[in-house]
Parts: C-alpha cells; sequence; structure tokens
C-alpha cells in the first residue's frame, strides 16, 4: 500500500470513528456496552470471583483461561482488571511472563508471552515468605519513590548546577548582592523542604545559601540569569 492509500484509509477511518456514538466506542475499546457495565453488580462480580476459584479448585490449583471450562462475561475482565493490587514482570523463564495480583481475592494471573499468549489462574498465598518478602521490597520502593517525588516538586524551578544566578547574602547585618555559578544544590531537608545552594560567585568566593524555596527567592533575591555568558 502506497502512502497516498494509507492516507486515504486513514482518512476514512477518522471519518468512521467521528460518525459512532460514545457508546460505540466504548463498545470497541472494551468488548462490553456501559448499559452492560452498569448492571454488572459488585454482587454478580463477586459471584464470577467464587466460581472462577471454585474451578481453579477443580483443576489442582490452576485455570488456563484458554480452557473455555468458564464462561465468564467481557465485563468481567474489565472489572478485574480495575482490582489489581500489583503487576510485575518475569524474565526467569525462556520466555518472560507477566503477572497481576488481586490480593483481596487471593488470586494471581500470569500470562506467557512466546508465539502465543498463555493465561492462566492461580492461588495467590499471602501467607507465603516470597509474596511478605516481595510485599515488604514494594512497601520500601514506594517509599523511596514518593521521597524523590517530594525531592522532584522542591527543587522545581530552582536553578540547577552550572546555572548562571544573581543572589543576595547578608553578611554581618549588610545586604551584599553578587553574581555566580551554582556549583551544586541538595535538599538538607525533604521534611522541613529546606535546601542549600552552592554558588562560585565572582565578588565574594564560594557561597553557601540555605533555606526554604520560598525564603531563597524572597530574602535572597535569587534569580535565574537566562542570558549565557
Amino acid at each position: 500500500m502506497n502512502n497516498t492509500k494509507l492516507s486515504l484509509s486513514l482518512i476514512d477511518a477518522m471519518k468512521d470513528l467521528n460518525n459512532m456514538s460514545d457508546d460505540d466506542i466504548f463498545r470497541i475499546c472494551n468488548g462490553y456496552t456501559p448499559e452492560e457495565e452498569k448492571k454488572y453488580t459488585e454482587e454478580l462480580f463477586e459471584k464470577d470471583i467464587i466460581d472462577l476459584k471454585s474451578l481453579i479448585e477443580k483443576n489442582n490449583g490452576e485455570y488456563d483461561t484458554d480452557d473455555n471450562i468458564i464462561n465468564l462475561p467481557a465485563v468481567f475482565w474489565g472489572r478485574l482488571s480495575e482490582k489489581v493490587s500489583y503487576s510485575y514482570q518475569s524474565r526467569e523463564g525462556f520466555f518472560p511472563s507477566y503477572f497481576e495480583e488481586f490480593e483481596k481475592y487471593g488470586l494471581k494471573l500470569e500470562s506467557i508471552s512466546g508465539q502465543g499468549t498463555i493465561t492462566k489462574f492461580s492461588f495467590l498465598d499471602i501467607k507465603s515468605e516470597d509474596y511478605i518478602m516481595r510485599k515488604i521490597l514494594r512497601e520500601k520502593k514506594n517509599k523511596i519513590i514518593e521521597i524523590e517525588k517530594q525531592k522532584n516538586r522542591i527543587l522545581k524551578k530552582l536553578p540547577k548546577a552550572g546555572f548562571f544566578i544573581k543572589f543576595c547574602f547578608s553578611e554581618n547585618n549588610e545586604k551584599k548582592y553578587d553574581t555566580g555559578v551554582v556549583s551544586d544544590v541538595k535538599i538538607i531537608s525533604v521534611e522541613s523542604k529546606i535546601i542549600e545552594i552552592k554558588i562560585d560567585s565572582i565578588k565574594h568566593g564560594i557561597i553557601n545559601l540555605k533555606g526554604t524555596k520560598g525564603e531563597l527567592k524572597k530574602v535572597n533575591k535569587l534569580e535565574i540569569l537566562k542570558s549565557v555568558y
């Protein structure tokens, strides 16, 4: 297909899409209608979960979805995807495996991708040493990620190492103004949002400014110079 035919096909597809109702687009994307989703109550979902767990138990703790032994509605899978407590990938086998855990229901869904995709359910042992260890590690990781996000929020719109800046500081109760290059920026306290900026200044050598973002801008008149010298 040449570029002209491809462009025309895309234009036709966009026209069809524009002529579709929101409900039709929803059905194409999800495999069920908004009305079906509305009618599928939590009670029905819980019943299907019980049926699924019963089937897993009958099949020696494992159920391959390709077996089609149980006829679960499409809306079930959509609702289930909202209940994932954690997902991760493992490359220990020949083909990569993708896991989704549903802690509330004690279930685990494994998808193995190779020439095709094998998807199977099994029980999630939340009391196992492996699960407990992974949960502790995840909590530690999430805590570190949250701290890093806080750091990024604190440092946002502040000068970085190598930036030219104007600033002022007090020495012997006297305000002094200078210009310099930022050599280092670090957070002294995440909780108090205290920052330290090390500046190699023109007139006063190495200067260390400490304070919150507001204090640095208001008291030290911190200004990033956009001009490159």
